[in-house]
């Protein structure tokens, strides 16, 4: 209370006494006869009357600033109290709609927002689009009057997840109405991505497998597995926990950067998820597989798996020693059988009877079949070996296209199917390749595609721009390839089972012999299919400039 009320109440008090001693004079003067008693005890009441009032309005003075002093210390409580909360945690607030109109300093910093960036805008541009149904989850909660809690995953202004320990309270007038919510956030980011990273680590370290976790922007090793540090430490005389923070070349000095970035291009564009390659590894075959994560790092990272491929090279190497002794003292055999049967067939020794013919026919169909898996046996193990060498040059693929459609028009019509062509015309297309391998590559593909296409349709080549790559696309109207057949189109000996029940005639080796061809090339071939519709192989080959020449040696 201010002092100028205080004085009011003083100066009724005063005026209330002074009344009761004025009575009596006033009663004097009127001639009225008062009893001097009546008097006395009138003056003593008055007197009493004013000091009850005067001590009752002291004390009410008093009251009123000890609880004044109250508020004002509650009001500093909650200063400082909405002041450590800010200091600590994200604060937002927004309107019933999610609408925001203020924010503190964390909320910039964490976000990455400025205040007049973010200030107007929903608080829906702080979820990933795929919980979007939770922002709306949480606006029902506050419509309803009721917080929600809970851990969140946001998107910063740059892309990047936060994990949040979230509250959101919905303020409410005197009425009731919702006005308003303020959202507390704690940034629980760095103890998720550790917990994560424990998991991840616990179980990575009980692999055989050497298994490296790099840094994507600074190549440097973020995590070794046992059986890495094993290694690393073998080779470099490090300690437990020196391999830390230390670069790939400082690991592995004939590392080359450059050339792993090459390798990996594929995965940044996202046209592959893992990718799989061999190369040596201190003197020693592996084969390594690369992917791209970004949990729980704060930048990407590359977890590569490096595998000891020593026993499985042995294993194959001698393989295809004894399939290429074998098929080479077969080659010679089936050659004399094939063209003795061709003499026969032609008439050469003579008419044959008429039961005869039948015989022969048969006989000769497969003695060529034979003869053209040994000769594809000897051509994959060429390659697979590196005696199969690749000089490419830049070559047009459009030119290329559209020749090997005429060297395969033939073959097109024993089945009684034809070629289309679809962006052959949009002007040239260079690819570093070897024009002998690639066209056995496409002629592998136009062919299959004849077989598997009903008589009358048309088998479609096209070639297409996709990215860093061009793309060569052979669709068939075929039966098409059933999803849990997929991993067998590319083993060697084997042919998928049609979704029609009709049998085609091949060696099984073929698309096998395509892959390897393509993978010497720096490409990927892969296939879509639709069953009952068609199927589409395409391959991508890189994109080259003119004039550009290489050796691609099997590796």
């Amino acid at each position: 209370m201010s002092f100028p009320t205080a004085s009011a109440f003083l100066v009724g008090g005063a005026m209330t006494s002074l009344v009761y001693f004025l009575t009596p004079v006033i009663w004097d003067h009127a001639d009225s006869a008062i009893p001097p008693t009546l008097t006395r005890e009138t003056l003593l009441f008055g007197i009493l009357a004013c000091t009850g009032f005067l001590l009752a309005f002291l004390r009410g003075i008093q009251a009123i600033r000890l609880q004044n002093k109250l508020l004002l210390r509650k009001d500093e409580e909650l200063v400082i109290h909405n002041q450590a909360i800010s200091e600590h945690a994200i604060v937002d607030y927004s309107d019933p709609t999610g609408t925001i109109f203020d924010i503190n300093e964390n909320f910039a910093q964490v976000f990455g927002y400025s205040r007049e960036e973010i200030i107007g805008k929903s608080t829906a541009v702080l979820y990933p689009e795929e919980k979007s149904a939770l922002f709306e989850e949480i606006l029902g909660h506050l419509a309803a009057g009721k917080t929600w809690a809970g851990e969140q995953t946001l998107v910063t202004k740059s892309g990047e997840s936060r994990s949040m320990q979230c509250s959101i309270v919905p303020l409410n007038d005197s009425r009731g109405n919702h006005i308003r919510s303020v959202a507390i956030r704690t940034d629980v980011t760095a103890s998720r991505r550790a917990e994560a990273y424990q998991q991840q680590t616990t179980l990575l370290d009980e692999l055989s497998d050497e298994v490296f976790i790099i840094c994507s922007v600074t190549f440097t090793l973020i995590y070794a597995n046992a059986k890495a540090r094993h290694h690393l430490a073998g080779i470099n005389g490090w300690g437990e926990d020196e391999w830390k923070n230390k670069s790939v070349e400082e690991a592995f000095h004939n590392f080359d950067r450059t050339e792993f970035r090459d390798r990996v291009a594929s995965l940044h564009d996202r046209t592959r998820t893992s990718l799989v390659y061999e190369t040596d590894h201190m003197g020693e075959p592996v084969e390594v597989n690369v992917q791209i994560i970004n949990e729980p790092f704060d930048k990407p990272a590359y977890v590569a798996v490096v595998r000891d491929i020593s026993e499985r090279k042995e294993v194959e190497a001698a393989k295809r020693a004894f399939v290429s002794t074998v098929s080479h003292e077969l080659r010679t055999p089936l050659t004399a059988i094939k063209g003795a049967l061709g003499l026969a067939r032609a008439g050469v020794t003579g008419q044959l009877p008429e039961r005869a013919q039948p015989v022969i026919d048969i006989a000769y169909r497969n003695s060529e079949r034979l003869l053209l898996v040994v000769n594809d046996m000897l051509d994959l193990e060429k390659i697979e070996a590196g005696k199969m060498d690749f000089v490419c040059r830049t070559m047009d693929l459009a030119g290329f296209l559209k020749e090997s459609m005429e060297i395969n028009g033939g073959y097109g019509d024993e089945f009684g199917v034809s070629f289309e062509g679809e962006g052959l015309d949009d002007g040239p297309r260079q690819v570093i390749a070897n024009a002998d391998r690639l066209m056995q590559v496409v002629s592998n593909l136009l062919s299959n595609a004849c077989k598997y296409s009903s008589p009358g349709s048309a088998v479609k080549i096209a070639l297409s721009d996709a990215g860093i790559d061009w793309r060569i696309s052979v669709t068939d109207t075929g039966p098409g390839i059933s999803e849990d057949q997929r991993d067998q189109v590319f083993e060697k000996f084997s042919q998928v089972r049609p979704t029609d029940g009709k049998p085609r005639v091949g060696t099984g080796l073929g698309l096998s012999i395509v892959k390897a061809i393509v993978e010497r090339h720096d490409g990927r071939i892969d296939f879509e299919s639709d069953v009952g519709y068609g199927t589409t192989f395409f391959v991508d080959l890189p994109k080259a400039e003119i004039g550009s020449e290489r050796k691609v040696a099997a590796e």
